[in-house]
């Protein structure tokens, strides 16, 4: 125990020799109070037996007391110190640290540790041992006699002789989650801190606990009386344990044992007790306890042996042993059926240890959710053990990223690692100007005062868009009508009840009569018909449409695309601030401005703060799509004109929450681990004064419409650190947990991200849902549609279509959809426009210059790349520069080449796959996009010249054509081929080519040596027979046995697994041919929901077409 008074400072550390120990500080209002009490809490130390060896002054360590085999207090001799390696400015890494918000789950050391006396109560006690919750346990039968023995016990101190009992009754008692620590308190107080010890370590601690654990109330008691310990004078302590060893060597076996890790826990200092009982091979009782009294590493490994998974015990044991406690800790990490919190607890243990033994463990488990934050935590502790360890490691450049940005001057002592440059830090006049006068630290702008406005009368109208009503008459969703017609279905139906597929498919006459029963909200599954429904009766089911509208507005919104009518504009603005159904509102109102703002207006001059600011956004977006005039007219003819131009007078600027977050409470954001955003004038970095207004922003920003200020600052940096800022940003959030509160610091990735943020986000968003993130993996999508670029929406393509998580998968393409939605584009349309150049010429090829040497890339069927020499021979591999070379053109020619093929890994097989699904989907292309996109694109242009191509009319083959080498097309004769501009254009299935065109075109390949990236011409066909028309199934192959994965890979086919019944038991799949039209293909025993391993082979049923 040391003690030092600095002024009006007191400063005490305690704790055993070789460890971190705790530190207390206290200041007083002058140098007097603090010397006395320095003067005081020494005579304490003294009083108990402390003896003064030295000042802290002293070259080493003061020696701390500890109990010998003998149990008798001696002194410890100071270790020798050593010289530490501490380099100038960074942290000694050869040194161990216990962090110190950790020291709030260890408990203090009788004889060492000082703790505060607590004071126990009678009334504590019996105010919870009263309440009838209590007299819950079916021991406890009968009430009577319990509580009679209870009072005697608590006012006569007494119910029986044999203190057995008494121990047992009391382990009873303890079960209430209320009473264990005063019940303690109390005996403590009143009978003795012995009696209350003998009680604890005899007590018979019963199995049947309100469902928990046998050892969870004696935990609570033990961890209580350990406290009391170590407030007790030397007296008691000793008189305590002279109990506890009294039962330690009784000749009960069963109580010797049982007294055994709970004694070694109260006594710590008895080191000879837990040696004991640590080597023991048989313990009854929690072994777990001795982690809180090892201080030997030998020990420490016997009793991890017993335990297979420890929770914050290992704490303590961290504590005790420091470095080592470092086999016990590997041991742990290294369990297989630990799970995955555990593990990262312990990563975070061993990422407090100075050894490279301990590093390594933690950062090979970089890529596990629970292990991140201990890898950052690590990384910054030990920042130059992180970059020697992981110099070189691709994997690992983040966590060196993590170390140089909270210790730069790491670099110089890591061969191999570049110092990062540091920026000049730009001064105000440079800055963004949101940044410097930043409106939400200034005076809020003032609003029209509240007006109460009655709703203008509307009439509800349909407005279609031309073949909707139709589109929307032939939905259709289950029906079972049991071969009744609709005349019998009508008769038979009940007083109240009429299914939805009656009012969407009767006759008109009885259709008019059911809808005055039809009730939506009746019927599992009402909302797959009332398209069709309201495509039919139009005016004529609002009243339906309200109530569903009213019960779900999930299912409601869509159905509202078609109706003009201004009563439904405040349902749809609160929709407008849903992230699943903003879309969807965004359209209605953009499609019915002047019924919006009708319906909007008396909300927007209201009272009520909630519809106010759902009005406020949706009648914003109108006047930022072009409709102000709309909005104004209607406010002239609600005659509040003035007031709702005073409100659209207000600044994006000035558009931000009340209550914003405060950033420097988010875990996420350490600025200490950011790297600096550069100004693009030049004027050197924002200092972090700017940066956290920047975050700020961030934080408060809505997620599909950030903060005006936002975009204003982006533009103001150069993209690189912008996008590196976001990534580190990004990533701290994930290493910190990835807390929902904190979706914005990913969010800022899809605000300021670039291509290569994309690129790196791709695998993570793909394997996040088998990490039970999948909410994560949905996130993940939004992001990368907000980075917009034709990179990332390629990622996001790839995901919708080939994903082995069909949430995700689906969830990929909804937002394509949109994407392509907004550019006015079909899916597939936008895909074309995705595909990246990779920095290859018109040729689509690259030259690849050393100097004297030159080499060409060419493409296999595979779109794997190949280089050719000066004389047009094929290499296997693309040397390196040779001493002949340009060293730095060679270089750049060489890296240039293992980027292409790193880019074209990542997409050959996506655009091989598209072409195979545009020829079984009949797509067609018209000719000037066929010329721009595919004839014209230089990665493409490889797999085109591979295939036959046609030329379609009115769905027909027409003529079929080639691209030849230089980029001509040709027919079957090598005759030139002319395109006309209004030309269809597709890639023909075998089954639209005859015998006769398709040996032809074979003919003409096998001459060129042309390999095609999939079978076109040699693709086997079949062909149904009549009864099988009819019967409209397929039993061919009917009880052929197939792999499982042979069915789950044709999802990457445009196939759909069934959804799961039963047991989570999949058991069909299917295929959308066209609108209206599916195959269904049925198997058995069935795949199981996330163990499609489960079964490894399936039987083939039917196919239905239907």
């Amino acid at each position: 125990w040391m003690i030092e008074r600095q002024a009006n400072s007191v400063h005490t550390e305690w704790g055993r020799i070789g460890t971190a120990g705790q530190r207390k500080s206290k200041d007083y209002a002058n140098q007097a109070a603090a010397q006395a009490d320095y003067d005081k809490q020494v005579a304490g130390k003294l009083k108990k037996g402390y003896q003064e060896v030295g000042s802290l002054a002293a070259s080493g360590p003061a020696p701390s007391v500890v109990r010998a085999e003998g149990a008798t207090a001696v002194l410890e001799p100071p270790p020798t110190p050593t010289e530490p390696k501490v380099r100038p400015g960074l942290p000694d890494e050869e040194r161990f640290e216990f962090p110190r918000e950790w020291t709030r789950k260890l408990l203090p050391w009788p004889g060492r540790d000082e703790c505060e006396p607590v004071r126990g109560t009678l009334e504590k006690v019996t105010r919870h041992l009263s309440a009838d919750s209590f007299w819950v346990f079916p021991e406890f039968t009968d009430r009577a006699p319990l509580e009679s023995r209870l009072k005697t016990w608590l006012v006569n101190g007494a119910f029986s002789e044999r203190a057995q009992d008494e121990a047992d009754f009391f382990a009873y008692l303890c079960f209430h989650e209320k009473v264990p620590e005063p019940l303690v308190d109390w005996l403590v107080a009143s009978r003795g801190l012995s009696y209350a010890v003998e009680l604890a370590l005899l007590a018979n601690w019963p199995a049947v606990a309100l469902g928990g654990y046998k050892y969870e109330a004696r935990h609570v008691v033990l961890f209580r009386l350990r406290r009391h310990l170590a407030a007790a004078s030397p007296s008691e302590l000793q008189a305590a344990e002279q109990v506890a060893e009294l039962l330690r060597q009784t000749e009960h076996e069963p109580t010797r044992l049982a007294v055994g890790p709970a004694s070694s826990f109260l006594f710590p200092l008895r080191q000879d007790w837990v040696r004991h009982d640590a080597a023991r091979d048989t313990l009854r009782g929690d072994a777990t306890l001795l982690f809180y009294s090892l201080t030997e590493a030998e020990s420490a490994q016997q009793v991890a042996a017993k335990v297979t998974a420890p929770g914050d015990e290992l704490y303590a044991l961290l504590h005790n042993l420091g470095v080592g406690a470092l086999p016990v800790l590997l041991e742990y990490l290294s369990k297989p059926y630990l799970e995955a919190e555990r593990v990262g607890r312990v990563a975070s243990m061993l990422a407090t240890l100075p050894s490279d033994e301990a590093l390594e463990a933690v950062f090979s488990r970089f890529d596990e959710r629970h292990c991140k934050a201990a890898c950052s935590e690590a990384a910054i502790r030990f920042s130059v053990r992180t970059l020697k360890l992981c110099v070189g490691n691709r994997s690992r450049a983040s966590l060196m990223d993590i170390a140089l940005a909270r210790w730069p001057q790491a670099a110089a002592l890591c061969e191999g690692v570049e110092t990062p440059e540091i920026l000049p830090l730009a001064s105000s006049e440079s800055w963004p100007k949101v940044l410097v006068d930043p409106p939400w630290l200034g005076v809020a702008r003032s609003r029209p005062k509240p007006v109460e406005l009655e709703p203008l009368p509307h009439q509800p109208e349909f407005v279609w868009e031309p073949g909707q009503q139709e589109q929307w008459r032939a939905v259709r969703g289950f029906t079972w009508q049991g071969g009744k017609t609709f005349e019998q279905q009508w008769a038979d139906r009940r007083k109240d009840y009429i299914a939805s597929s009656f009012v969407a498919l009767a006759p008109e006459p009885l259709a008019v009569q059911a809808l005055s029963v039809w009730n939506p909200l009746s019927e599992y599954g009402a909302a797959d018909w009332f398209w069709a429904i309201l495509a039919r009766f139009q005016t004529r089911v609002l009243g339906q449409l309200v109530d569903l509208l009213d019960s779900s507005v999930t299912q409601a919104l869509p159905l509202l695309a078609p109706v003009r009518w201004a009563q439904l504009a405040p349902a749809v603005a609160a929709a407008l601030s849903s992230k699943t159904m903003r879309n969807e509102a965004r359209q209605w109102l953009l499609r019915h401005p002047e019924a919006a703002a009708l319906g909007l207006i008396p909300d927007l001059l209201g009272k009520s703060k909630k519809p106010r600011e759902r009005a406020e956004e949706a009648i914003r977006l109108l006047v930022a799509e072009g409709h102000r005039a709309v909005v104004e007219a209607v406010a002239e003819r609600y005659e509040v004109g003035k007031a709702v131009a005073q409100m659209l007078e207000v600044t994006p600027l000035d558009l931000f929450p009340a209550k914003r977050p405060d950033v420097t409470r988010c875990a996420c954001y350490d600025p200490n681990l950011l790297p600096q955003l550069e100004l693009a004038n030049g004027a050197g970095a924002l200092p972090p004064e700017a940066v956290e207004h920047f975050v700020t922003m961030l934080a408060f920003s809505p997620p599909d419409d950030p903060y005006v200020g936002v975009d204003l600052v982006a533009q103001a940096l150069t993209p690189a650190s912008r996008a590196r800022f976001a990534w580190a940003l990004f990533e701290n959030w994930q290493n910190t947990g990835g807390s929902s509160k904190e979706n914005w610091a990913f969010l800022a990735l899809g605000w300021l991200g670039d291509d290569q943020c994309a690129r790196d986000l791709y695998p993570l968003i793909r394997e996040w849902p088998g990490q039970a993130l999948h909410a994560r993996a949905v996130l993940g999508l939004d992001v990368l549609a907000m980075i917009g670029s034709d990179e990332a929406l390629m990622w996001l393509y790839r995901l919708s279509l080939k994903s082995k998580f069909k949430g995700l998968k689906r969830k990929a393409e909804e937002k394509i959809d949109e994407v392509a939605e907004r550019r006015g584009l079909t899916p597939t349309q936008l895909a074309d426009r995705l595909v990246p150049d990779l920095g290859l010429d018109e040729r689509g090829t690259m030259l690849l210059d050393y100097g004297p040497r030159q080499f060409t890339v060419g493409f296999d069927e595979e779109l794997k790349p190949y280089v050719l020499d000066g004389q047009g021979k094929r290499l296997k591999n693309l040397p390196k520069p040779g001493k002949s070379d340009d060293q730095v053109q060679g270089q750049e020619a060489y890296e240039a080449f293992k980027t292409l093929k790193k880019g074209v890994r990542d997409i050959a097989s996506l655009q091989i796959q598209r072409l195979e699904l545009a020829m079984c989907s009949q797509r067609r292309w018209h000719s000037q996009d066929f010329q721009r996109l595919l004839l014209g694109h230089p990665l493409m242009i490889h797999l085109v010249r591979r295939l036959i191509w046609g030329v379609f009319e009115q769905g027909s083959l027409k003529a079929t054509f080639r691209v030849a080498e230089d980029g001509s097309l040709a027919d079957r004769n090598e005759d030139d081929f002319e395109l006309s501009p209004e030309a269809e254009l597709g890639i023909p299935h075998r089954l639209e080519m005859s015998d006769e065109v398709a040996a032809g075109w074979g003919e003409v390949l096998a001459d060129y040596q042309i390999l095609q990236p999939f079978e076109q011409l040699g693709r086997q066909t079949f062909a149904r027979s009549s009864e099988q028309a009819r019967a409209r199934k397929l039993d061919d192959f009917k009880q052929v046995v197939v792999p499982t994965g042979r069915i789950l890979g044709l999802t990457s086919r445009d196939w759909q697994r069934g959804e799961a019944q039963d047991n989570g038991i999949i058991w069909w799949i299917n295929k959308l041919l066209a609108p209206g039209h599916v195959i269904t293909l049925v198997f058995e025993p069935g795949m199981v929901v996330g163990m499609v391993n489960e079964e490894p082979e399936q039987t083939l049923g039917s196919v239905y077409y239907m």
